[in-house]
C-alpha cells in the first residue's frame, strides 16, 4: 500500500512539474537578449578563470615549497618566515579579483535561473542575436566550469 502511495505522489509531482514548466511564459526578445548576455558573460569570465588556474596552482605549490623550507629552530628561519609571509600576502592579493569574478558568476547564474531557466523563446529571436550570444545561449550556463581557487 505504501508503495502505491509513493507512486501516486511521484506521478502527481511529475504532473505538477510538467504543467508548471509548460505554463512558463515565453521570453520576450529583450529578455532572451538579456539571458544570452548573461550566458556569454559567464562563459567569458569562466574562460578567464580557467586560463589563470594553472598559474595559481603553480603559485600555491610555490607557497607549499616555501612553507616546507622553513624550519623554526634553524638559524635564518626568521628570514624564511618573512619571505613566506610576503609570498602569502602577494598570493592573497592576487586571488582577490578572481574570487570577485567567481562571486559575479554565481550572481549571474542565480539571475539566469530566475529570469531564463525553463522558459521557451521564439527561435526567430534567437537567430536575431549576435553569433556569440546565440552560441552562448544554445550551450547554456550548465556548460560553464569554474576552477577551484585555493586560499592560503
Amino acid at each position: 500500500m505504501a508503495m502505491n502511495t509513493s507512486r501516486i505522489l511521484c506521478a502527481l509531482l511529475l504532473t505538477v512539474a510538467s504543467t508548471a514548466a509548460s505554463a512558463a511564459e515565453p521570453l520576450s526578445a529583450s529578455e532572451l537578449a538579456e539571458c544570452a548576455r548573461l550566458s556569454l558573460d559567464m562563459e567569458q569570465t569562466a574562460a578567464t578563470l580557467r586560463e589563470n588556474a594553472a598559474q595559481f596552482e603553480a603559485d600555491h605549490a610555490e607557497l607549499d615549497r616555501l612553507h616546507a623550507d622553513v624550519r623554526p629552530m634553524e638559524k635564518g628561519a626568521g628570514d624564511r618566515w618573512s619571505r613566506y609571509n610576503r609570498a602569502i600576502d602577494a598570493y592573497q592579493e592576487k586571488i582577490g579579483p578572481l574570487e570577485t569574478q567567481v562571486e559575479q558568476i554565481n550572481r549571474q547564474q542565480a539571475r539566469f535561473a530566475e529570469l531564463c531557466a525553463g522558459r521557451p523563446y521564439n527561435p526567430a529571436d534567437l537567430e536575431a542575436l549576435p553569433d556569440a550570444q546565440r552560441q552562448a545561449m544554445e550551450s547554456g550556463p550548465s556548460d560553464i566550469s569554474i576552477p577551484r581557487i585555493r586560499r592560503r
